[in-house]
Order: C-alpha cells, then structure tokens, then sequence
C-alpha cells in the first residue's frame, strides 16, 4: 500500500476508500512485509 500510495501519487484518504471497498484485499501495508514475511 505504501508503495502504491508512492507511485500513483493518492493520499492516505483514498488508499482508506480503496481499503473499505475491498479494493486492496491482500495487499500487504508495505514491501518490507512482504520481504521478510
């Protein structure tokens, strides 16, 4: 989420809608999760 907060230039606001709608289901908080996850 973080890096896509990053590349598309959204604010936290709209990563929270995409949240609540499902949007971003399984999709980890950043990528250091995922590297050491």
């Amino acid at each position: 989420m973080d890096d896509l907060r990053i590349r598309a230039k959204v604010s936290k606001t709209v990563i929270e809608i995409l949240q609540q709608s499902g949007c971003l289901d399984g999709l980890p908080e950043s990528n250091q999760i995922s590297l050491f996850g």
